[in-house]
């Protein structure tokens, strides 16, 4: 995967913020502050944790794009079956009419290391779990949000905003199965 770059221009703004927002709060050093220095702090303090912010999510996007260079994990699926290609020579399958539940685990890890992870349950055990951004991942959602019945795109999407350990599950069998 291509690694993007670091947001220099908000790291450089960042710390321009910093120094005019401290340089709204010299006055009151010596005691001759006057309210509109606060609110000048208050102004650029905010900007200083917007392009903070800004900053670290570019960073942060840099580490989790190459998460998986070493082994990247890659999921594939045909009519009859889906798998999960490790990269370090195991590879595990499941049948799409042997599986049960579709579940995502979330944990509290995030953002630098992965913290989100599919499992496709046979019965009660896991035949395939991978993470978030495995290769193929975003064609084999769109399958399974096709193929089937009753899966919940609500409890994805609540998953996708978990920053704390929870297990989401997403689809269930039911008499209906599979499309």
């Amino acid at each position: 995967m291509k690694r993007r770059s670091l947001n220099w221009s908000a790291f450089g703004w960042c710390l321009v913020c910093l120094v005019l927002g401290a340089g709204g709060l010299l006055p009151f050093l010596d005691g001759k502050g006057e309210m509109k220095g606060v609110l000048v702090a208050a102004f650029f303090g905010a900007l200083s944790i917007f392009y903070g912010y800004q900053f670290l999510r570019s960073w942060s996007a840099g580490q989790t794009s190459n998460r998986n260079t070493g082994s990247p994990v890659t999921v594939a699926f045909t009519d009859v079956t889906i798998s999960a290609n490790y990269g370090n020579g195991e590879l595990r399958l499941i049948d799409w009419n042997s599986m049960t539940k579709v579940g995502i685990t979330t944990t509290d890890e995030g953002p630098f290391v992965e913290d989100v992870f599919w499992g496709l349950h046979a019965g009660e055990e896991i035949k395939v779990a991978y993470p978030q951004g495995a290769n193929g991942e975003q064609a084999l959602l769109r399958a399974m949000q096709e193929r089937l019945v009753g899966f919940d795109n609500g409890q994805v999407i609540e998953a996708m905003g978990s920053t704390s350990n929870a297990h989401f599950t997403v689809w269930e069998r039911t008499n209906d199965g599979i499309a």
